[in-house]
């Protein structure tokens, strides 16, 4: 949604829905077939499978959900064990610590009367007017963890904290918001509040330096770290979600170990293999990364690992 929603603006799965399909429509009419990509399990379920009818989130329900957290003391057990009350299913589901998505279910029950798992809905080919073809790319998780790495260095070194600053100026992004949770984003705006005190609720006080100038190095290293062990950690759960969902076929783009297959190659397999059902190399099949998609352990970068 990036480009098409304003950073300051509370996106639903349900909105973008409609948003999509419009750009689907756009794309058929020309004669050409779409290309969704991306890692939102959650988004990318609604749009095959189609809005769940589940209670809108306004910011009426989302006051009432947050007075439920208030008089449980911001108490994560406490809250969770008031959604198990609700939905024990659903609850058992929730990672820790994860507010947005136990608040969002506290709002459905409480309001619907139901649990969130009843307005679950399941991609029918037989009733979508579209035949989704789906393929979930992966690799060993040693290569996909350096991969993360160092993409969210080079993320921060394309110049992060400068969209920031500018989202923060020019589209009012604030940190409690949808789009200041967001990884990456969530990160800079901590970086930034502490090293500099930005953004300000004084808007004429100008910007200084908050810590020693000699634990400048240490903050930014305890930036990136979070940064990549949050979005490490955002992968599994993708991994997680990915492998319980059999419309998609799983290809391992690295099957010898080292690096990416070239994009050109993979193009040209997966328009065969649309177009004419033709079957992927066998090395490419990804079926047994699905093993190794198990609870998280400790990440040791390979250059670090003991012989």
């Amino acid at each position: 949604m990036y480009n098409h929603v304003q950073a300051a603006v509370m996106s639903y799965a349900c909105t973008c829905t409609y948003v999509h399909t419009r750009f689907l429509q756009d794309v058929f009419s020309r004669g050409r077939v779409p290309i969704v990509v991306g890692g939102s399990s959650f988004y990318i379920s609604t749009l095959m499978a189609g809005p769940t009818g589940a209670p809108v989130s306004t910011p009426e329900t989302r006051a009432m959900a947050d007075t439920m957290v208030e008089e449980d003391g911001h108490c994560w057990e406490k809250s969770l064990a008031r959604l198990e009350k609700l939905d024990p299913e659903y609850a058992s589901t929730i990672a820790a610590n994860d507010w947005l998505r136990l608040k969002r279910a506290l709002e459905i029950c409480t309001l619907s009367k139901r649990t969130v798992v009843s307005f679950k809905k399941v991609y029918d080919p037989k009733s979508n007017p579209y035949n989704f073809k789906c393929i979930f790319l992966s690799m060993p998780r040693e290569l996909l963890f350096l991969r993360i790495d160092a993409r969210c260095e080079k993320i921060i070194e394309a110049g992060l904290l400068q969209e920031v600053v500018s989202l923060v100026r020019r589209h009012g992004l604030v940190a409690n918001s949808q789009a200041g949770k967001c990884l990456g984003y969530r990160q800079a705006l901590e970086y930034l509040q502490k090293v500099w005190g930005f953004p300000s609720e004084d808007k004429g006080c100008p910007y200084s330096l908050q810590i020693p100038r000699d634990e400048l190095c240490k903050t930014y290293l305890e930036c990136l770290f979070d940064y990549k062990a949050k979005t490490r950690k955002f992968s599994r759960t993708q991994l997680v979600w990915f492998k319980n969902n059999q419309n998609f076929k799983w290809l391992n783009v690295a099957p010898r170990g080292g690096g990416r297959l070239p994009v050109a190659s993979m193009a040209e397999a997966v328009t065969q293999w649309f177009h004419e059902d033709r079957p992927f190399p066998n090395e490419w099949d990804g079926n047994g990364l699905k093993v190794l998609v198990c609870k998280p352990r400790p990440f040791i970068p390979l250059h670090m690992q003991p012989l």
